[in-house]
C-alpha cells in the first residue's frame, strides 16, 4: 500500500505536458541560504532544501500552525494535534516523531535567532507567520552542522520594509468558533526600516476542552547602514493565556466520539513568551562577511492537569534564555579552485526554575504546596566550518564539520540532596559531499554526515521508576545519515527533485512509558534504521493551471530484538510516531494566467483543489494493532480573489477542508497509554486581506 504514495505521483509527472513557451518567472529563482550560510539558488544548493515563499504561506489558510504551509515539503511530517496546549508534532525523515509536546529532534531559527534551546527543545508556536515571508526547510547530512537535534532544519525570515508605507489588515472566521485577526505596518525612513505586526488567534476548538486563545506581536527594525553594513532588531511576544488540553483517546472513542475529550475542565497551559534580538551583517569587501547575532528572553509556563480522578496538579517553568553566535564567510582559491567557505562560532544557554505542585480541585489556580523545585541548565559551546571547492565546470566538493558540547543539569532547590545530576555530551561531527552538474539544468549530489541527540531536560527529569529524579543513565543517540539527490529544470516550466536516503541511528531515545503526568524515556540498546525516498515535482502545463506534487516513502525500523519493562520490541517493528508515507498533490487554476501585479502579486481569480495521504501510523515500539493508526487521504478545497482598487489591494479567501467528511487519526501520542488525536471533519474559513499603500 505504501508505494502508491509515490506510484500515483510519478504517474502524473510522467505524463503531465510542459509549455516551454510560457513566459512567467523560472522555477530556478528561489533564493535560499541553509545550506552554506550564503545567498544562492536552491537549485545550486547541494542538498535536499526546499523553500515556501509568502505566495504559499498566505494561501495556505489562516496564518495559524505551520502544518499548513509545511505539509507539502517532501521529508516532513507536520500534524496539527487539533491541541493549542501542546503545540504542532513536526519530524523530518523521523527525527523528532517521538514529541509529546512542542519540538525535538529538529532545529528551528527565525531571522538567524534559535527558537530551540541547547538540549533540543523547540517551538513552533512562537513563529509568526503572518509577517514570514519565506520558510526554508533542510533536511540530511547538511543540517548536522547545525548542531544538537539537527535531524533537519527550518529556519523562517520575516518580510523586509517596503520602500512606501503599507497598512496590512487581515481577518479570518471558520468552524469551530475560530477567529484570527492580523494588523501589519511596514514602511522605510531613509536608513531604517520597519516591519511590526500584531495578530490574534481564539477558537473553541474542535474537541471538548480544547479552547485556545494566542496574541502575537513581532516586530523588526533594521538599520542599512550603508550597502556593505546592516542591522536588524527583533522583538517577538507571544501570549497564550490558554490553551486548553484535550489529551488523548482510546481507539475505539477517537472513532466514534471523536470530539469527547478525557480530561477534566481547565486542563490547560498558560504561556507568556518575550524575546528580543539583533543581527549585524557586514560585507568586508566583494567577497568576505562577517556575521554576528545576540539574543536574550523569557518564557513562563504552566499547566494544569489532573491524569488521576481527585488529583488535580500543575507542573511549570520560568526559563530566561540568552546566547550568541558569530561568522565569517569568504571566497578563496585554494590549491587552484575556486573555495566558498564560513567558519563560526555558537553559544547558548537556557537556565529555568522547574515546579511542580497541587491544585485546587477544579484546577483553577496553584496551592502553595511544591512537590518538585529544581533549577536546571542547559548550554552548548558549538564551532563550526564549511567549504565547498569548485573542482571544474561539472564536479564540486564540501566538507565541514561542527564540534559541539551540550551541558545539562538541574539542583534540587527543595531540600536533599540539592545536586540532582549533570551531564555532557561532546561530539564532533563530519559532512562531506559532492555534486555532479550534468548540465545548467541538473545537478546529482551525495553527501554524508554524522549528527547527534541528546536528551531534552524534559527527558530526563524522571527515572525508570518515575521518581523525581534526573535521568543521567539516558544516553545521547548519534546518527549517520547518508543521501543523493537529483534537481533536474528541463524548462522554466517545471522542476523535479528526487533524493534517496539512509541513516542508522545507535542508542536511540525512546519512551520507556507514562505514570500519570510523568513520562519516563530510555535508549533503544540495538540501532534503528530510516530509509526512504523524497520526490517534489512543479508543473505549469498550461498558462492558467500548475501542478503540484510532493511524496515520501519511508521505513524507519528497529534492527534488532530488545526487552525493557513489560514491553517487547521486536527486530523490524516500527519506530512510533512515523507514517510510512505522506503524499502532497494540488492542481492550481488561475483566471488571469498568474498574472502579477507590480507588487507581485496574482491577481484575479485562483482556485486550489488539493489531496493530501498518509500512512499508517503506529504508536508504540511494540507495534499493537490496538495502539496503530490507520492511514487516510483528504481533499481540500480553497478560493481566492485578488483586486487592485487605487492604493489599495483586496484578497478573498475561502477555503473548505477534508470535504468528504472523513473521520481519521490526525497524529499519535508516542507511548501514552490513550494516544489518539482525531481530526475535524468537514470543515471551513473564509477570510479577507486588505493592504494600503501610501
Amino acid at each position: 500500500m505504501a508505494n502508491k504514495y509515490l506510484s500515483v505521483s510519478i504517474a502524473t509527472l510522467l505524463f503531465s505536458p510542459s509549455a516551454l513557451t510560457l513566459a512567467t518567472e523560472r522555477l530556478l529563482d528561489d533564493v535560499v541560504v541553509s545550506s552554506n550560510r550564503q545567498e544562492q539558488k536552491s537549485f545550486d544548493a547541494p542538498a535536499s532544501l526546499q523553500a515556501v515563499s509568502r505566495e504559499v504561506i498566505e494561501d495556505a489558510g489562516p496564518q495559524v500552525n505551520m502544518s499548513e504551509s509545511l505539509n507539502r515539503i517532501p521529508g516532513v511530517v507536520a500534524l496539527n494535534r487539533q491541541n493549542y496546549a501542546q503545540d504542532l508534532q513536526i519530524s523530518i525523515r523521523g527525527f523528532g516523531a517521538r514529541t509529546t509536546f512542542g519540538v525535538r529532534g529538529i532545529r528551528i531559527i527565525a531571522d538567524g535567532i534559535p527558537a530551540t534551546i541547547p538540549d533540543g527543545q523547540g517551538q513552533s508556536a512562537t513563529v509568526s507567520l503572518t509577517s514570514t515571508e519565506r520558510i526554508e526547510v533542510l533536511r540530511g547530512p547538511l543540517a548536522q552542522l547545525y548542531g544538537n537535534s539537527a535531524g533537519g532544519v527550518i529556519q523562517t525570515f520575516t518580510r523586509e520594509a517596503p520602500d512606501h508605507p503599507e497598512l496590512l489588515v487581515q481577518g479570518h472566521t471558520g468552524s469551530y468558533g475560530t477567529n484570527r485577526t492580523d494588523w501589519q505596518y511596514a514602511d522605510k525612513v531613509g536608513k531604517f526600516g520597519l516591519v511590526a505586526d500584531y495578530s490574534t488567534f481564539k477558537t473553541d476548538g474542535f474537541r471538548q476542552n480544547s479552547q485556545a486563545e494566542r496574541n502575537q506581536f513581532n516586530g523588526k527594525l533594521t538599520y542599512q547602514h550603508n550597502d556593505q553594513t546592516k542591522l536588524d532588531f527583533i522583538a517577538n511576544i507571544f501570549d497564550m493565556p490558554y490553551g486548553n488540553d484535550p489529551a488523548g483517546l482510546s481507539q475505539s472513542d477517537a472513532i466514534t466520539t471523536p470530539e469527547k475529550s478525557s480530561r477534566v475542565e481547565n486542563q490547560r497551559k498558560i504561556i507568556k513568551q518575550n524575546q528580543v534580538g539583533t543581527v549585524l551583517t557586514h560585507a568586508i569587501d566583494g567577497v568576505s562577511k562577517v556575521s554576528g547575532r545576540a539574543y536574550g528572553g523569557n518564557r513562563e509556563m504552566t499547566h494544569f492537569n489532573n491524569f488521576t480522578v481527585g488529583s488535580p496538579s500543575w507542573v511549570g517553568l520560568n526559563r530566561d534564555y540568552y546566547g550568541l553566535g558569530l561568522s565569517y564567510s569568504s571566497k578563496t582559491n585554494l590549491l587552484g579552485k575556486n573555495t566558498l567557505w564560513v567558519a563560526g562560532f555558537d553559544f547558548d544557554k537556557s537556565t529555568e526554575i522547574s515546579q511542580a505542585g497541587d491544585a485546587t480541585s477544579n484546577n483553577a489556580e496553584k496551592l502553595n504546596s511544591n512537590t518538585r523545585n529544581e533549577e536546571r541548565t542547559a548550554q552548548n559551546t558549538d564551532f563550526y566550518a564549511q567549504g565547498n571547492m569548485f573542482l571544474s565546470e561539472k564536479w564540486s566538493i564540501l566538507g565541514g564539520a561542527r564540534t559541539t558540547k551540550v551541558k545539562l543539569a538541574s539542583t534540587n532547590l527543595a531540600g536533599t540532596p540539592a545536586s540532582l545530576g549533570e551531564v555532557t555530551f561532546n561530539a564532533i561531527n563530519p559532512v562531506i559531499g559532492v555534486t555532479y552538474h550534468a548540465s545548467e539544468h541538473m545537478n546529482i549530489y551525495a553527501n554524508y554526515g554524522r549528527g547527534l541527540e541528546t536528551p531534552t531536560l524534559a527527558e530526563m527529569s524522571y527515572d525508570l521508576s518515575y521518581n523525581n529524579t534526573f535521568n543521567t543513565a539516558l544516553k545521547a543517540s548519534h546518527s549517520n545519515h547518508y543521501e543523493m539527490g537529483l534537481k533536474w529544470v528541463p524548462n522554466n516550466r517545471s522542476r523535479l527533485d528526487l533524493a534517496a536516503f539512509y541513516v542508522q541511528t545507535s542508542d536511540e531515545i525512546i519512551t520507556y512509558g507514562s505514570s500519570g503526568s510523568k513520562t519516563a524515556y530510555t535508549n533503544s540498546p540495538g540501532g534503528t534504521t530510516r530509509s526512504g525516498l523524497e520526490l517534489s515535482y512543479q508543473n505549469q502545463f498550461s498558462s492558467s493551471m500548475k501542478l503540484n506534487i510532493t511524496g515520501t516513502l519511508i521505513d524507519a525500523k528497529f534492527n534488532e530484538n530488545f526487552t525493557y519493562g513489560s514491553s517487547t520490541v521486536n527486530a523490524g517493528n516500527k519506530i512510533p510516531g512515523i507514517p510510512n508515507g505522506m503524499a502532497y498533490s494540488s492542481i492550481q487554476w488561475s483566471g488571469t494566467d498568474f498574472q502579477r501585479n507590480k507588487y507581485r502579486q496574482v491577481m484575479g481569480t485562483l482556485a486550489t483543489f488539493e489531496l493530501i495521504t498518509a500512512g499508517a501510523n503506529h504508536s508504540r515500539d511494540t507495534n499493537a494493532e490496538s495502539l496503530k493508526a490507520g492511514g487516510y487521504s483528504l481533499y481540500n478545497l480553497r478560493l481566492a480573489h485578488r483586486v487592485d482598487i487605487n492604493s489599495m489591494t483586496l484578497t478573498g479567501y475561502g477555503q473548505l477542508n477534508n470535504l468528504t467528511d472523513k473521520k481519521y487519526i490526525g497524529s499519535v501520542i508516542v507511548g501514552n497509554s490513550t494516544p489518539f488525536e482525531p481530526a475535524p471533519g468537514r470543515n471551513w474559513m473564509v477570510g479577507l486581506n486588505a493592504i494600503t499603500r501610501f
